[in-house]
């Protein structure tokens, strides 16, 4: 966005009894780009209308010119010396009516005007309106009008020829008193003033937050055999010996009683074993144990099988480690294999080399690391993901994205992307979150102190990301995710930083961590 800074809007032209009045009125201007910078010694497209009644009048005089801005931004160019467009400059009326100048500017020299501003004529071109006026006897001369205020300092002109002294006119009357002018815009920021002295130390600041959980270490020595347990119960019986030599036949032993032979049927009705014919009826409900009182079945409590010392509704107890793909795990033989993966990670730090600032590693370059173990940091991006995207998705409102230190750009980011919503590449968090380079995704917006932490190691960085295919920084502003309000943002550049409405167009340098 370029600022355009109107300096004088008109001056007054001389009417003289000797020479015919010019029809002309001049005009300087002040531009400034998007980062407060003047635009000097550059060619600029400007159109210039006359507009009649109100500042949407109608234009009764249009006309074009291609200035070119000095050494300050300033330009400088006489109003009806232009390419015309419409209309007759000569023959506007400036005693019927009031009059309003609207400029229209392209800060790049063609006729693509973005910048606009209207402004009223407050006092009529009295050089202009005097070669149309009723008489030309100069009145008596008035009394002395207030001083004006002084005007900027113009650029010196070269010196002209002395021209042969006219003659002395008449004092005209005085005129009336004009109105008051409306209040000019800034003047260009003056050199800063000299460094003051040291304040006072401000009160210690809070706690940060707790830095993230070191590695596992080592597995340690196993500690000394504990006392002997209580004496076990008793053990199951051994299994039954092997069956012995067969015995020598013994003698035949006498004929026995003729029987009287009767079939007998055996039958099962749980729980009762019977045998018919009068043979009885056993029952054997003390003989079932299981958990459907069934002695058809298997079917049996978990209680039924566990050791002495387990329970079912509580934990199973003196399990052994797995030796089989479908095998239960015990606690030890998990606790185990989770301190065998600490150590790897352990050795696997150990042995990679120590990070440093400037480095290429983790997806871009190392522009900080965490003092309180060397291993772990933040690195940005080799490139720009935008030149110019607002911070905003369309309106202002609070996101609650106030993190400044380093460490809170991650959850800023996501705080924005949950305020804002979708599309997230319409604005500078959800862009940084979308960012893969290096084959990551969890890149994010950097907070104000992450953002600064990376132009004070900026040659550094610069000279990497372009060895590895990136790019310089820009020298406009980056946005950061710290919110200050609902209206601005933090932002900050190689060369200082501040803040901005959200609406603006700025850069984009995704971070993550490490």
């Amino acid at each position: 966005m370029k600022k355009f800074y109107t300096i004088l809007a008109a001056v007054l032209l001389t009417l003289s009894t000797f020479a015919q009045t010019p029809e002309k009125m001049s005009y300087q201007a002040v531009v400034r780009d998007s980062g407060d910078n003047l635009v000097a010694n550059q060619p600029i497209g400007m159109q210039i209308s006359i507009l009649q009644t109100t500042a949407t009048g109608t234009a009764v005089y249009v006309e074009t010119q291609t200035p070119t801005t000095n050494i300050n931004g300033l330009v400088t160019l006489e109003i009806g010396t232009g390419s015309v467009v419409s209309g007759d400059f000569a023959t506007i009326d400036w005693s019927a009516d009031t009059y309003f100048i609207k400029t229209e500017t392209d800060p790049t020299g063609g006729s693509s005007y973005t910048i606009t501003g209207t402004s009223q004529l407050m006092s009529v071109p009295y050089a202009l309106y005097a070669k149309t006026s009723g008489s030309s006897t100069p009145g008596p001369t008035g009394p002395q009008g207030p001083s004006g205020n002084d005007g900027a300092d113009g650029s010196d002109g070269a010196d002209g020829t002395n021209g042969l002294d006219g003659a002395t006119g008449a004092t005209g009357s005085t005129g009336p008193q004009g109105a008051q002018g409306p209040t000019g815009n800034d003047g260009a920021d003056g050199a800063d003033g000299a460094d003051g002295t040291n304040g006072l130390d401000g009160a210690t600041g809070a706690t940060g937050p707790t830095g993230p959980q070191g590695a596992q270490g080592p597995t340690g020595n196993d500690g000394a055999d504990g006392a002997d347990g209580a004496a076990g119960t008793d053990g199951t019986d051994g299994a039954t010996g092997a069956t012995g030599l067969q015995g020598l036949q013994g003698p035949a032993g006498n004929d026995g009683a003729d029987g009287v032979g009767i079939a007998q049927t055996l039958s099962f009705t749980s729980p009762n074993l019977t045998l018919s014919d009068s043979g009885g009826t056993v029952d054997l409900t003390s003989l079932i144990n299981d958990a459907d009182s069934d002695i058809s079945n298997e079917i049996q409590n978990l209680s039924e099988v566990l050791t002495e010392g387990n329970t079912a509704d509580a934990q199973i107890k003196n399990v052994t480690d797995p030796t089989d793909a479908q095998d239960a795990a015990t606690k030890a033989y998990v606790d185990a294999l989770q301190a065998q993966i600490a150590a790897l990670d352990a050795r696997i730090i150990a042995l990679e080399p120590l990070p440093t600032i400037g480095e290429f590693r983790y997806g871009g370059v190392v522009f900080w690391i965490d003092p309180t173990d060397n291993t772990h940091g933040l690195v940005c991006a080799i490139a720009d993901q935008s030149s110019a995207i607002q911070w905003s998705n369309g309106s202002y409102i609070v996101t609650g994205a106030t993190g400044v230190a380093i460490g809170t750009g991650a959850a800023n980011t996501a705080t924005i992307i949950t305020a804002q919503g979708a599309t997230e590449t319409n604005y500078a968090a959800g862009l940084a979150k979308a960012y893969t380079g290096g084959g990551f995704n969890d890149w994010f917006l950097p907070s104000d102190d992450e953002l600064k932490e990376i132009f004070l190691n900026g040659a550094a960085i610069e000279a990497t990301a372009t060895a590895n295919g990136g790019a310089v920084f820009n020298t406009t502003f980056y946005w950061s995710s710290t919110e200050v309000n609902f209206e601005k943002a933090e932002i900050s550049k190689l060369t200082n930083n501040g803040s901005a409405a959200k609406g603006w167009g700025y850069n984009v340098r995704a971070v993550r961590a490490f």
